[in-house]
């Protein structure tokens, strides 16, 4: 069974050193335009690999990520309209990463086993 955890908090709650965790991911909170969803992919989906707002469609994430081809339309993804934030046990999309100017912080936490 898959549970998504969401919890808001502040940058200061969190750790030093953001330990490098595939099942617990930190987002910039006031960078979400509308509303969150898990989902697997659909046609449009993208992500910005770039801070300057750069972004590649999701499949073609994938394909970098060495993501298996049978696995691409299972995994859970968090995705904001058609913006990917984050492929759960992979990347994160680079405009929702916390940053000096962070006021708030959405922490998300997957549970569920193996995504990959």
């Amino acid at each position: 069974e898959m549970v998504i955890t969401l919890r808001l908090t502040q940058p200061d709650d969190l750790p030093q050193n953001v330990p490098k965790n595939d099942c617990t991911k930190w987002f910039d909170c006031d960078k979400i335009n509308c509303e969150l969803t898990v989902r697997t992919r659909r046609s449009g989906d993208y992500m910005a690999v770039s801070q300057s707002g750069g972004h590649k469609k999701l499949t073609r994430c994938m394909i970098d990520d060495k993501i298996p081809g049978e696995l691409r339309g299972k995994l859970p993804l968090v995705v904001d309209g058609n913006e990917v934030l984050w492929i759960v046990g992979g990347r994160i999309n680079e405009r929702y990463k916390i940053t000096s100017e962070t006021g708030r912080v959405l922490e998300i936490t997957y549970q569920g086993g193996n995504v990959q």
